[in-house]
Order: C-alpha cells, then structure tokens, then sequence
C-alpha cells in the first residue's frame, strides 16, 4: 500500500465539463472531520510522503482551507491539483493563508491554441491558462504544469516544452499519456487515445531539449501508472483506477474493516 499515491476527491463541483475525465461525479460530500479521520489512520498503517487534493475542482469546496489545515497541522507534505479558475476572481483571505502552506499547486496545459484546448478540457482558453500560472506564482510556494497526452494536443507538445521551460516558476512539467478510464474517458477513448510508441517517440524528443536545470520533467505513460493511485472519493469511496468505463471499489471510509482490506491489496495490474 505504500507505493499508492493518496488522492482525495474533495468536491465533485468543476467549471469544465470535459468528455475525457475519468472522475465518477456522485452526489454526497464527505465531512472535513471525515477526512482528516482517515488520512490520520492511514498514515499511522501505511505512511504518507504526500496527499494530493483534486476533485471536480477542490479550490471550490467552502471549507478547503480546514482540510489545508488539518493535513499539515498532521506534517504530511500536500499538493493540489486545478484548473485555477479561482484565480481569475479576488481569493477569499483565508484560503490565500491555506494555499501558501501546500507544497505545490498542479496546474493543466493542454495545448497552445484555444480550439485544441477546448477539445479536452471545455470553457478554457490559452489566456486564461496563462493568467492563472502568472496569478498562480504569487500565491502558491511552487507551480507543476500537468499535461495529458493525447491525440489531439500530440502536435502541440512541443511548443508547450517551449512555454514551460521560459516560466522559472515553474519547477515541474508532467506529461501523462491518455488513459482511457471512467466513464467519460472510456467513451471517449477513440477520440484521445494514443500508442504507446507515439509516447515513447514524444519522451525521446523531449529528451533532446535542454530544459533548464531548475525544471524537472516527467513523462509518465499508461504503464508506468498502473495500480499507483489510491483515490478517495468525494462521497466516501475507496478506489483504484482501471482501464475501462469502471472503477475497482475498495469499499468505504466509513467501514469497520476498511483498513485491513486496505492492507490486503496487492499489486494486479490495472
């Protein structure tokens, strides 16, 4: 259990209805309280490097600033990943505090033409995404820039290298090649997906940058991802991606036993 990256689905509210994202949308919000419960007992099983806060868009969620707080108060290093539509509106005083204690903010670029970008991810734009790195860079101790490869922005990956590499406030670039999961991404999967070796083709190209020494980039393909993402869900549920229009369900945060099926997963492959 201790090579799962712990992610948690703090809302299920987003300004961007995308046909390729793989979040299950389910009604119910599970408590702060509820949270700050299991990532405290999860870390004493299994240890934690990290939590990543993600949804829907968590920077929508009325209380995030507690969660923020409980989680470091606990000394476990958080990131957190958005669109950042919020950062295009004046930010309430207390989530401002919140924000400057995580250790880094993800951040999507899809693509340097407004059409390309929109084809993935709906009511964005080029200048938005670029407005909300700059606001970004003020508030937050580190920026991350997180790509899906897929079909229709593989052309354009080179020229968001470009963009990338000129930010010094950007310290990370992840690229993820498309996967084809939940029910938005599986039905979609002819529209996105792209081989492996179109992948591999992309990562050696890139390999022939001379990015600054200050940024790292990572390259991370459907294989390299397998089996690596434990996912709290909005609602309560626990569970493991898995390609296909399905999720594997762990069982619930509220479950006497949850911990010990926890403990029992192994390894299987997506």
């Amino acid at each position: 259990m201790s090579n799962r990256s712990l992610i948690i689905q703090c809302t299920n509210s987003c300004p961007c209805i995308c046909p390729g994202c793989y979040n299950f949308f389910s009604t119910g919000q599970i408590s702060s309280e509820d949270i700050d419960i299991f990532i405290a007992e999860y870390n004493k099983r299994f240890g934690l490097s990290k939590v990543t806060l993600s949804g829907g868009d968590p920077l929508l969620r009325e209380d995030l600033t507690v969660i923020i707080n409980k989680i470091c108060d606990r000394k476990i290093p958080i990131t957190i990943d958005t669109v950042g539509t919020v950062f295009l509106n004046e930010i309430d005083h207390k989530l401002l505090l919140s924000l400057k204690k995580i250790s880094y903010l993800g951040l999507p670029i899809d693509g340097i033409k407004d059409q390309t970008i929109q084809q993935f991810r709906n009511n964005s734009t080029f200048e938005q995404c670029m407005k909300i790195v700059k606001r970004s860079q003020e508030i937050v101790p580190a920026i991350c820039i997180n790509t899906v490869v897929h079909s229709k922005n593989l052309n354009e990956i080179l020229d968001i290298a470009t963009i990338v590499n000129n930010n010094p406030s950007i310290f990370k670039w992840q690229l993820f090649q498309f996967m084809p999961i939940g029910p938005g991404g599986f039905a979609n999967k002819s529209l996105y997906s792209i081989s492996n070796t179109e992948f591999e083709n992309l990562e050696c190209a890139l390999k022939g940058i001379s990015f600054r020494d200050s940024l790292k980039v990572e390259c991370k393909s459907i294989e390299n991802r397998k089996n690596k993402y434990l996912i709290l869900g909005c609602d309560g549920v626990l569970w493991l991606p898995q390609m296909g229009p399905n999720r594997k369900i762990i069982g619930n945060v509220f479950e006497n036993d949850i911990f010990d099926r926890l403990k029992c997963l192994n390894n299987e492959d997506l």
